[in-house]
């Protein structure tokens, strides 16, 4: 068990900030949430502040996806960042990055990259835009423009520039995206490891019959409920942010993390297959070593303790973001063999609720990263293949161990004076948070 430090570390000379506690603040802007919003789970509010404050901090870039339906929060949270963010796009594209307009003059570079120099901190309200685009040597092209603009250092040729466009910087995106994402091979290949996600768990018929009743309700206030949470988001990201420079990960956070991290790394291998077909396995898989992850995961995690989070708090929603990040349904087969049980692809298929082709090549996924076989894995029958599969190789103990863990805000922490919604306990005045005791979704 990880010790609890829900105290934040503070230097001496610190300004005084304007609550006692940070998740007083917190709870502020959570209890200015759901004046107009039907907000059960905290995570991604959590996360997006979490790194909207890694964005101010030295270190590798941490870009945040919000993974969800239409209309499950995503836009409402990142309007929350709008005085916190120096930037905010709709879409993006390689002119919008960095381009070049000729003019009289001799012309003007144009784009974010062009007008935000050093650290810049964008919202992206959609990213759906840039998976659905058509033209496919400009998607590569912009692709490749992200990957340089993640490392810092952007150099365009263009034929209408006179001379090399060049950038050098600090770019942080936090975007919101549909599940769509799980669908483009070519989006998690290309910027998947770039991206730590966090997925907003699926409502039931009791929380969309309040989010039905509070869209209704909140109509004539919405602007100024807007505007209460932009103001209280803005002051809690500046304190954290000060806090943040000061704020240490432990060991036993560390090892968290560096266990997330290699599972995750392990769960978003590259199998290359044929396009057409059956759709084939035709190279060797590419898995991506954690160090970025681990970088990544570490700054989410000081952003967290910053906010007020405590140690075990932090711990499992890094873990939540780092098995987010998983293709969903790898992330569903793993976990459902991560119980140490030996299970046939039909069983596999029916637990992780996807279809038995679905499930059957990504068991395959799995045997040909390593970390998955089937009884009778040496023979050619194509019988075999349905199983029993089971977990293997020397990550299996680091598996179980990190799906098994909560995932979520544990429900020993605590927000003050914040009133519950219907379901939630409340024991001496406080609301315990928590949408399932060990993670976001049940199995």
């Amino acid at each position: 068990m990880i010790d609890h430090d829900p105290e934040p570390v503070l230097l001496e000379d610190e300004p005084v900030l304007t609550e006692a506690r940070p998740l007083a603040q917190l709870s502020r802007l959570l209890v200015a949430f759901r004046a107009y919003l039907a907000l059960e789970d905290v995570g991604h509010v959590l996360f997006a502040l979490a790194v909207s404050v890694g964005a101010r901090l030295e270190g590798d870039r941490l870009w945040g996806l919000l993974v969800a339906p239409p209309s499950s929060g995503k836009t409402e949270t990142l309007r929350a960042l709008d005085e916190v963010a120096d930037e905010h796009l709709d879409e993006i594209s390689a002119a919008g990055l960095l381009g070049w307009l000729p003019g009289k003059g001799g012309g003007k570079m144009i784009g974010l990259l062009a007008r935000r120099r050093g650290d810049v901190f964008a919202t992206v309200a959609d990213l759906s835009t840039l998976l659905a685009m058509s033209d496919r040597g400009g998607r590569d092209q912009l692709y490749a423009l992200m990957r340089r603009a993640y490392d810092g250092r952007v150099v365009r040729e263009l034929g209408n520039a006179p001379e090399p466009l060049r950038w050098e910087g600090s770019l942080t995106l936090l975007a919101a995206v549909t599940p769509a994402v799980d669908r483009y091979a070519s989006h998690s290949d290309a910027l998947g490891p770039r991206w730590l996600f966090m997925r907003i768990p699926t409502t039931d018929d009791r929380m969309r019959r309040e989010s039905a009743r509070k869209a209704r309700e909140s109509g004539l206030s919405l602007t100024q409920h807007r505007q209460t949470v932009r103001e209280i988001a803005t002051e809690l990201v500046a304190d954290a942010v000060k806090r943040a420079r000061s704020v240490t990960v432990s060991d036993e956070l560390g090892v968290v993390i560096d266990d997330a991290a290699i599972v995750t790394c392990l769960g978003r291998a590259d199998v290359p297959r044929d396009g057409y077909g059956r759709r084939e396995i035709i190279g060797m898989p590419t898995i991506e070593e954690p160090p970025r992850l681990a970088a990544q995961l570490d700054k989410l995690a000081r952003g967290l303790l910053a906010l007020g989070l405590d140690n075990e708090s932090a711990a499992a929603l890094c873990r939540r973001a780092a098995l987010d990040s998983m293709p969903l349904e790898r992330r569903a087969c793993i976990e459902t063999l991560a119980d140490g049980r030996a299970l046939t692809q039909v069983q596999v298929a029916r637990q992780a609720r996807c279809d038995r082709n679905v499930a059957r090549r990504t068991l395959e996924d799995l045997a040909a990263i390593g970390i998955a076989t089937y009884d009778g894995a040496e023979s050619d029958d194509e019988d075999a293949r349905r199983g029993p599969w089971h977990l293997i190789g020397e990550n299996v103990e680091t598996i179980e161990r990190v799906f098994g863990a909560p995932r979520d805000v544990p429900k020993s922490v605590t927000y003050p004076h914040l009133p519950p919604q219907e379901g939630e306990e409340v024991e001496g005045g406080v609301t315990h948070f928590g949408t399932s005791e060990n993670g976001s979704e049940p199995k």
